[in-house]
C-alpha cells in the first residue's frame, strides 16, 4: 500500500512552477519565490499547470504529491529563495 501526502501550496495560475530536480521545486509568485524540497525516495509526483480552487477561502493552490515509504521518516521543507 502506498500512502501519499498532499501539500496544497497557495499559487494562482500565473505562478510559475520550476522543477529544479525530482526532489526540489520553485514556485515564483508576485512577491517572491518559494522553494519546496523533500527527501522522499520518489520526490514529488507530477506537478502540472492545473490548480485546485477552494471556495471557502477563495484561493487557488498547486497540489504537491509526496509518496511516503512505510517505516521511514520523510521531510518536507519550505523556504524563501
Amino acid at each position: 500500500m502506498v500512502l501519499r501526502y498532499i501539500l496544497p501550496v497557495i499559487a494562482s495560475v500565473g505562478a510559475a512552477i520550476e522543477r529544479r530536480a525530482a526532489k526540489t521545486l520553485r514556485i515564483t509568485k508576485p512577491n517572491g519565490t518559494l522553494g519546496v524540497r523533500t527527501d522522499a525516495p520518489d520526490g514529488f509526483g507530477h506537478v502540472g499547470p492545473q490548480r485546485v480552487f477552494n471556495l471557502v477561502p477563495g484561493m487557488q493552490c498547486v497540489p504537491l504529491l509526496v509518496s511516503l515509504a512505510a517505516g521511514q521518516q520523510t521531510t518536507l521543507e519550505l523556504y524563501q529563495v
